[in-house]
């Protein structure tokens, strides 16, 4: 048995799958442990599907550790607070029934660290009804839907991801408040890169949004959201959508260029839209830069600068 005991509050196992640790197959680590509780998890390929119900901190080999399910349950499901899963591949939750995504997590204040992501017939990471997670470093690729999904979920940290060609958008959040959305690589996903629904103080600053199949950002019935600092470039629509009564939104100092419609683009009475020190350059709608409100709304421009002066256009066309 190589588990140490150093306190009364943590033990540290050791899984090997072929046989030199304290446990071959990972979920007989996790029934076994307490919370407080450390598992190491070496380098190999386990077919497996974990349910983490303890407050305890999960290792793999720097990604030489991949866990692969081909059942309908997701690879990994968390609903114990305080779980920090780091330095996995998790791939492959293909089942036909599968109705979530690789990672699931329905607890809070958990840590998913530098992990790889892919090959969900669903989601790659979603989190429900939960609040206080970091997310940061992880690549999420290749999931037939989403690649990072919230629902209901609040201050939450999207930090330093790579997330790309995943089926429909890079990340999505619905019925949340005060999550912040920082430093990730956002691209080349079919649909969005980053789509809010009904959700609300949410910052979205620093990260690179580009290449994604429509537009780079899309907020519909989102108030008070801050899109700040973000480089988004070669979307194939906009470059930030605000839709459906959004309300109160913040887009100031991003560089926005090489879209294939507007760079900005308000519609159905966003009200109340505030932009400042913007960059706006080719864009489409055969123009350097553009920026359109449809369907009513109203909006607060300061600097907004775009390749020459007469490349801005705003277009007031009521429903």
């Amino acid at each position: 048995m190589l588990a140490l005991s150093t306190s009364a509050v943590a033990d540290y196992y050791v899984v090997d799958k072929n046989g030199s640790g304290d446990f071959s197959r990972i979920m007989d680590a996790i029934n076994v442990s307490k919370s407080g509780d450390h598992i190491f998890v070496c380098g190999g390929t386990y077919n497996d599907s974990l349910i983490v119900d303890k407050s305890i901190k999960l290792v793999g080999d720097e990604n030489r550790t991949i866990i692969v399910c081909n059942t309908d349950r997701p690879v990994v499901n968390i609903t114990a607070d305080n779980v920090s899963l780091e330095g996995f591949v998790i791939t492959n939750c293909s089942g036909e029934k599968c109705k979530s995504g690789s990672i699931e997590v329905r607890s809070n204040e958990c840590k998913l660290l530098n992990n790889t992501i892919s090959n969900s017939s669903r989601i790659g990471i979603i989190i429900f009804n939960s609040s206080n997670h970091v997310i940061s470093g992880n690549s999420v690729h290749d999931n037939e839907r989403v690649g990072i999904a919230l629902h209901n979920s609040s201050y939450n940290e999207i930090s330093n991801n790579e997330i790309y060609l995943n089926g429909k958008r890079g990340i999505g959040m619905s019925n949340c408040e005060h999550n912040f959305i920082v430093k990730n690589a956002i691209y080349s996903n079919a649909e969005t890169g980053v789509n809010i629904h009904a959700s609300n103080m949410c910052m979205l600053f620093n990260n690179v949004i580009a290449a994604n199949g429509e537009d780079g950002i899309y907020v519909s019935q989102g108030v008070d959201n801050n899109m700040a600092k973000n480089i988004i470039y070669e979307n194939s629509l906009n470059g930030i959508l605000l839709d459906d009564y959004s309300s109160n939104n913040l887009i100031a100092e991003n560089e926005i260029r090489n879209c294939g419609e507007y760079g900005v683009k308000l519609m159905s009475y966003s009200h109340r839209t505030s932009l400042s020190d913007n960059v706006l350059s080719n864009n489409g709608i055969s123009m350097p830069g553009a920026m359109a409100l449809m369907y009513g709304g109203t909006i607060f421009m300061e600097i907004t600068k775009v390749a020459t002066q007469t490349a801005m256009k705003l277009a007031m066309n009521p429903m």
